[in-house]
C-alpha cells in the first residue's frame, strides 16, 4: 500500500485540485439554493473537464416533506440580506453593525425567515435571563455561553414566543474569537435541515468576541436591535451529481463527497480530490469493479440516491464506499483510517490495516492510524454500512486541532503538501479496492493474526465471547474476498488464523456481564421494520419526536440497530455491540438505549417480541 501511495503522490495535479476547490467554495458560500444549483452545475463541468465519463445530474425534491430512509428532505431557502444593527445598548455605540449577511453569509443562519421590510426593533435577552423568568416574547435570545443551542433550546424559546436566536457558539470559541460558526443543522429537532414542520424563526451566528460584547451590554441594561432579513423558505429541488467509470464488472465502488458545504476542508476540497482520484483511476486503465462518484448533500443526498437504486440492501450491486469528507489539509494533522463497521462485510478493511502498518516507521509523512473499533462506527456517511443498506463505508479522516465549521476555513487554510498526501492515500485505497490482487488475501491472513493477538488488551465483558466476536468480524471480511476469488481458496488460506483463534481462546474467561437491565434486555427480541437508520423520525408526529441517544449515529445506538436480526435477544445485541466498539456500555446508557428501542417500537421502526 505504501508503494501505491508514493506512486500516486507525484501524479496528483494540485494546481487543478486547488482551482476546483476555490471554484466550488466561491459558488457555495451564499448557502442559498441558487448557490446549490450553481455548485452542482460546476461539479458536472469539473468532471467532464477531467474526462470522467457518464456524468449525470439527478434531481430530488427539496420540499421539506419527501423522506429518504427516514431523512426528511430540506426546504429550499434563499436570502440576500440579514443584518443586526444596535439601536441602544450600554457600552455599545448606536449604529454598530453586529451581523451582516452581505459581509459574510455565515452571519445569517440557513433557514432563517424574514422580518418586515426595513427591519424590526427587537429586544435582546440572554438565555440566562429567560431561564430566570424574563419574557422573551418578540425578542431575540443570546445563546447559552459557549453552547450549541440549536435543536435543544430553539423549540423551547419559540414556545415562549421568542423570534429566534443570536448564537456566538463556535467549536473554536477560545482560539478563533473572530471566526463565525457555519451553523448547519439549525432546526427544532435533531434533523440536519429545516423542513416543512419547523416553525418560522430568525437566527444569526456571530463571532465569540462579538458575543462577549453583547453579553456585557445585556447584563448592564436593555439592548435594542434593528433586525432585518429577507430569508425565505420555499419548495425547490436539490441536485446530486454522479459519474461512473465502468469496470470489467458491473458491481460498483462508491466515492462520496459533499456539495453545498462552503469550507475548504469540509468539503470543497473533498469534491476536488474525488475528481482527481477518478482522473488517475481512468489513467490506470479499466478497473475490475466500476467506480461511481456521488456528490451531493451529506448523508441526506446519499440516502436519496440509495432509495433511487432500490430501497433495500445494495450489497449485491455495491462492494463498498470511501468518504472524502474532512480530509487532511494541514501539515500538522494526521490521518485516521476508519474501517467500515461490522454491519456489512468488506475486504477493504484489511487494506486499511496494511496501509497503517506500511507507514508506521516511515519518515516524513503524517501518523496514520487504523481504527477498527470506536463508539461512532456508523457516523455521518458511514450510515450506509448498516445491515439493512449494505454499503460498507471507510473514512480516511483528518486528526488534529484546527478550524472547524468556521468562516476562517477559507481556501487559504489549505496547505498544499498536506492535501496532496491525503489525496494520494485515498486514491491508493480506491485503486486497491477496485482491482483486488491475490497478494492482498495473503497479507490479510497475517493482519488478522496480528489483530487477534492484540484483542486481549481491549476485551470487554466475556473475554472468550469478545475474541469470538472479533474473530467473526475478521472472518466475514475475509470471506468478502470471495467477490474476487473462490471461497474454497479463501477458507483454505484462512486456516492459520483459525488455529491462532483456537490457541488464544482456550484459557479465556467466559463470564457474561449481568445486571437487572441486561436481564430485562435478555427477554426482548427486536427486529428492524424499515430500511436505514431511524433518523428524523418522519413516522412520528412532530411534537412527539425526541432526541435519540447519540443522535443515533454518534454512539452505540447505530451498532445496536445494525445488529438486530430478528432472532438475537437485546442483551446479546448489547454485548455484540460492546465487542464491536471495544467499549463497555454503562448502566445509564443501557437504560437510555432500552428506552429508545421501546420508543422506536411504538413508532413503527422496530418489532419487539418477548421471551
Amino acid at each position: 500500500m505504501k508503494k501505491k501511495v508514493l506512486e500516486f503522490l507525484p501524479q496528483i495535479d494540485m494546481t487543478a485540485v486547488l482551482d476546483r476547490t476555490e471554484q466550488l467554495f466561491k459558488l457555495e458560500l451564499p448557502q442559498t439554493f441558487e448557490a446549490y444549483h450553481a455548485s452542482a452545475d460546476k461539479a458536472v463541468e469539473l468532471l467532464r473537464n477531467a474526462g470522467i465519463p457518464n456524468v449525470e445530474k439527478l434531481t430530488f425534491p427539496a420540499d421539506g416533506k419527501t423522506v429518504w430512509q427516514d431523512k426528511i428532505s430540506p426546504l429550499g431557502w434563499t436570502a440576500s440580506e440579514g443584518k443586526i444593527v444596535v439601536v441602544s445598548a450600554v457600552g455599545i455605540e448606536s449604529g454598530t453593525v453586529v451581523a451582516d449577511y452581505r459581509k459574510h453569509p455565515f452571519y445569517l443562519i440557513k433557514g432563517s425567515c424574514s422580518t418586515l421590510h426595513g427591519g424590526e426593533i427587537m429586544r435582546l435577552l440572554s438565555y440566562e435571563q429567560v431561564v430566570s423568568g424574563a419574557d422573551p416574547a418578540g425578542a431575540l435570545v443570546l445563546s447559552p455561553v459557549a453552547q450549541d443551542c440549536r435543536c435543544r433550546e430553539l423549540p423551547r424559546l419559540l414556545d415562549l414566543g421568542a423570534r429566534g436566536i443570536v448564537s456566538d457558539f463556535s467549536f473554536n470559541y477560545n482560539d478563533a474569537p473572530e471566526g463565525i460558526l457555519w451553523n448547519t443543522a439549525f432546526t427544532e429537532h435533531d434533523n440536519w435541515h429545516v423542513n416543512a414542520d419547523d416553525r418560522d424563526f430568525i437566527a444569526f451566528s456571530i463571532p465569540p468576541a462579538t458575543g462577549k460584547t453583547l453579553r456585557k451590554a445585556v447584563e448592564k441594561g436593555e439592548v435594542l436591535l434593528n433586525v432585518s432579513s429577507d430569508g425565505r423558505r420555499f419548495e425547490d429541488t436539490v441536485d446530486l451529481v454522479t459519474a461512473c467509470i465502468p469496470g470489467r464488472r458491473k458491481e460498483e465502488f462508491w466515492i462520496y463527497a459533499h456539495l453545498y458545504e462552503p469550507m475548504a476542508n469540509d468539503n470543497s476540497s473533498g469534491v476536488a480530490c474525488a475528481v482527481e482520484t477518478a482522473r488517475l483511476i481512468l489513467a490506470e486503465g479499466q478497473p475490475e469493479f466500476s467506480l461511481r462518484l456521488l456528490f451531493g448533500l451529506e448523508h441526506y443526498g446519499f440516502a436519496a440516491y440509495a432509495v433511487l437504486r432500490g430501497d433495500r440492501n445494495l450489497s449485491d450491486e455495491v462492494i463498498g464506499a470511501c468518504d472524502y469528507d474532512a480530509m487532511r489539509i494541514r501539515n500538522d494533522w494526521n490521518i485516521n483510517l476508519r474501517c467500515a463497521p461490522a454491519g456489512t462485510p468488506f475486504f477493504g478493511n484489511f487494506l486499511l490495516h496494511k496501509l497503517a502498518e506500511d507507514f508506521a516507521d516511515f519518515q516524513g509523512t503524517p501518523q496514520i492510524k487504523c481504527l477498527d473499533a470506536f463508539n461512532c462506527m456508523y457516523d455521518d456517511d458511514a450510515f450506509l454500512s448498516d445491515s439493512t443498506t449494505g454499503v460498507p463505508t471507510i473514512w480516511p479522516i483528518r486528526e488534529g486541532e484546527g478550524i472547524y465549521h468556521n468562516s476562517l476555513q477559507s481556501c487559504d487554510y489549505i496547505e498544499t503538501d498536506a492535501l496532496r498526501f491525503a489525496c494520494a492515500v485515498n486514491t491508493a485505497l480506491v485503486s486497491a479496492f477496485l482491482s483486488p490482487q491475490k497478494e492482498m488475501t495473503e497479507q490479510a491472513v497475517v493482519t488478522a493474526q496480528n489483530v487477534l493477538k492484540k484483542e486481549s488488551a481491549r476485551a470487554v465483558g466475556s473475554q472468550k465471547e469478545h475474541l469470538s466476536c472479533r474473530y467473526d468480524i475478521l472472518f466475514q471480511d475475509m470471506k468478502n474476498f470471495s467477490r474476487c476469488f473462490s471461497l474454497e481458496y479463501i477458507e483454505e488460506l484462512w486456516q492459520p488464523v483459525r488455529e491462532t483463534f483456537e490457541a488464544l481462546s482456550g484459557e479465556l474467561s467466559d463470564k457474561i456481564p449481568r445486571s437487572p437491565l441486561r436481564d430485562r434486555a435478555e427477554k426482548m427480541i427486536p427486529a428492524r421494520l424499515t430500511v436505514g437508520f431511524p433518523f428524523d423520525l418522519a413516522q412520528v408526529p412532530f411534537k412527539k419526536r425526541i432526541l435519540l441517544p447519540g443522535s443515533v449515529l454518534y454512539g452505540p445506538l447505530a451498532a445496536v440497530l445494525s445488529n438486530m436480526d430478528g432472532s438475537r435477544d437485546l442483551a446479546a445485541i448489547f454485548r455484540k455491540t460492546e465487542h464491536e466498539i471495544c467499549s463497555s456500555v454503562s448502566e445509564d446508557e443501557l437504560k437510555k438505549l432500552i428506552d429508545a428501542i421501546e420508543y422506536l417500537a411504538t413508532s413503527g421502526y422496530i418489532r419487539l417480541t418477548f421471551k
